[in-house]
């Protein structure tokens, strides 16, 4: 999975990013480039193209949906299943997909943006259920005008329920 989100858990404004930060986006270009990328059909249309270098594979519920240069899939099972095997699967949203593969995720790169945002689409998911992994702080700058944190969370291989332990059951080519 991959997020950013700012302080008052916003991530979207009208079916975009509500902040321009280009070492967000250089950040994310780097970690999923010649990757999957798993995303939601609105997601889609409000970047308007596929992302070049990864294989770009739309979630949505309408089977007859096309568009050029994106595999399709109705499920997320089916969506982890497509694509080049030995590459990493990436949730990129939106809110929806998140929640979705909340529970199947094994890692979660975000970033947290240091200030408020309007914007009616926010994500609320519990990462203190992870293990933060590694973060990295990068201060506000004349193109980048808020601090920001990159921070990269992990999932053991099992999962502690309600006193018992499941398998995420994940094949190995479909780790997001």
């Amino acid at each position: 999975m991959v997020v950013a989100i700012a302080n008052n858990n916003v991530i979207g404004h009208n079916g975009r990013l509500p902040w321009s930060l280009p070492a967000d986006l250089k950040f994310f270009r780097d970690l999923t480039r010649d990757h999957v990328v798993i995303m939601g059909r609105k997601t889609f249309e409000s970047i308007g193209k596929p992302l070049d270098r990864r294989v770009n594979i739309v979630l949505t519920r309408d089977a007859t949906w096309q568009r050029e240069g994106v595999l399709i899939a109705t499920s997320f099972d089916q969506a982890l299943a497509l694509g080049p095997i030995g590459k990493r699967r990436f949730i990129i949203g939106g809110a929806d997909i998140y929640t979705h593969a909340w529970e199947r995720i094994d890692s979660a790169f975000v970033t947290r943006i240091h200030a408020d945002f309007p914007g009616e689409t926010r994500l609320h998911l519990d990462f203190s259920t992870l293990r933060l992994a590694s973060t990295q702080l990068r201060e506000a700058d004349e193109r980048n005008l808020c601090p920001m944190t990159f921070e990269r969370y992990d999932r053991d291989v099992h999962v502690q329920g309600s006193g018992h332990s499941t398998s995420l059951n994940i094949p190995e080519q479909g780790r997001p």
